[in-house]
């Protein structure tokens, strides 16, 4: 847990002063149960269907001015600083939907945990 908190400040830090190639709704729609660089791909691209996709924030494209698309050149970033914050996130996740070990019996704590998931998802989709 001390290196998960020391790379997510050392990427507060570097994100400080450039711009960090994170972009939450397509890094969760990539790393999640059952995600994949196709569903990261739908989250990040404006299309006529997704004209509020993450590609056509104002703010990112601002600070990509100039800079590679983070699902093409860009990708290798992209993948590290989404690998670095979603994945301990996923880890500490006790639900079954994002348990491959889990049989999907839901008692308290998985009830709570449920809670903490649909938050958690509900967090990254709204762009909270």
């Amino acid at each position: 847990p001390l290196a998960v908190l020391q790379t997510l400040v050392r990427l507060y830090a570097e994100g400080s002063v450039a711009p960090l190639y994170f972009f939450p709704r397509t890094a969760w729609a990539w790393l999640r149960p059952g995600g994949s660089l196709s569903k990261a791909s739908q989250a990040w691209a404006v299309s006529a269907r997704r004209p509020f996709a993450e590609q056509g924030d104002a703010a990112n494209r601002l600070v990509l001015r100039g800079l590679p698309d983070p699902l093409r050149d860009g990708q290798r970033a992209f993948e590290a600083t989404a690998r670095a914050v979603i994945e301990p996130l996923l880890r500490c996740l006790v639900d079954g939907r994002f348990d491959a070990t889990a049989d999907g019996a839901a008692g308290a704590e998985g009830a709570e945990a449920s809670g903490a998931a649909q938050a958690a998802e509900a967090a990254v989709q709204g762009g909270a």
